[in-house]
Formats: structure tokens, C-alpha cells, sequence
């Protein structure tokens, strides 16, 4: 068994999202959420004791987004993302069977799921956007997100994401890899 582990449920659908282009099936048994990015470093966490005593499980992906180290200076950013989740896997003891993708604007290296999504937008598109947002008064972290995303779709509802744009390789390759050998 393959499992995910993930932030939320809009990561989970974003995820779903992307195999389905890569033609990987998947279901809801394969995703464990975490609830929040600070789940993942909780060792105790209920999710990594349901995974340690599950012999079916063969290999990990842990997806959590960079954030921004101004905002969480332990945490924050993909560097130390990434280093502290290194040492939750090897610290789980499950760094051999495990991977993990930080989701992020690969040329900042921080944001979230949804800042890999505009990295690849144009740039004409992601002023409308922002034109918008501003205009509309939108400010929270949450609701900016959200509405960037909704805003996106509803402007692109055939094809919003380019899931060929190089920003993407990594995750694709980590899915694939988490899936390879399955039919």
C-alpha cells in the first residue's frame, strides 16, 4: 500500500488532480491528513503510529507545503521545511520506505500548493488577478488562496494548470515513484 500524507482536503484534491493526469490511479485509502503543517512534526502524531504498525504499507510521501520562513523561522520556508522533515522520517525510523515534496514556488522556494499552481500562470494573467484581488479587498491568507485559485479556474476552466510547466517535475516524479510497480 501507498500512502500521503497531506495538509488538507485542497491538497488532497490538488494531488488528485495531478495523477490524474499522470494516469496513476489512487483512492482515498492511499491519503492520510495531517490537518495543519505543524502536524507533521508532531512524532506522536495519531497518523504516524496508525502508519508504523501497518505492515501494508510500503512507501510514504509526505507533501507539506514551504510557507514562509518570516512567518515560522523553524519551519517556515522550504530549507528548513526540509530539514526538519528529514528528521521526522529518520526519526520515525521510516526514511527508507519514505520521500517527501515540499510544494512551493520553486523559484522562491517558499508559498504553498497553490503558489506552485501561479508560478506557472502567465504573468498578463496573474496581474488581472491581483488587479482583482485588490480591488475586491480580499486579504486574509486563507480567502487569498481560495479566491486566487476559484479566480483561476473560473478564467481557465478547461485547462487552469499546465501540468507539463517544469514547476510541477517534482511532485510528478515523487508520484510516480511512489506509484511505480502498480497496476
Amino acid at each position: 500500500m501507498r500512502i500521503i500524507l497531506h495538509e488538507g482536503k485542497d491538497d488532497k484534491k490538488y494531488i488528485k488532480k495531478i495523477c490524474k493526469e499522470l494516469n496513476i490511479e489512487i483512492n482515498d485509502e492511499n491519503f492520510y491528513e495531517m490537518g495543519d503543517k505543524s502536524s507533521f512534526f508532531k512524532e506522536d502524531n495519531i497518523n504516524y503510529n496508525l502508519l508504523r504498525n501497518n505492515p501494508r504499507i510500503s512507501k510514504i510521501l509526505f507533501v507539506l507545503d514551504a510557507d514562509y520562513e518570516k512567518n515560522d523561522s523553524k519551519y517556515g520556508g522550504y530549507d528548513n521545511c526540509e530539514k526538519e522533515i528529514k528528521k521526522v522520517r529518520r526519526n520515525l525510523k521510516l526514511f527508507d520506505i519514505s520521500d517527501h515534496c515540499i510544494t512551493c514556488n520553486p523559484n522562491t522556494k517558499d508559498g504553498y500548493f497553490e503558489t506552485l499552481f501561479f508560478s506557472c500562470v502567465p504573468d498578463n494573467l496573474k496581474k488581472c488577478y491581483d488587479d482583482f484581488m485588490e480591488c475586491s479587498g480580499f486579504k486574509e491568507k486563507e480567502n487569498y488562496k481560495t479566491m486566487m485559485t476559484k479566480l483561476h479556474e473560473l478564467a481557465s476552466p478547461n485547462k487552469p494548470y499546465d501540468f507539463n510547466h517544469p514547476n510541477f517535475k517534482d511532485i510528478k516524479d515523487k508520484l510516480i515513484d511512489l506509484f511505480k510497480g502498480i497496476k
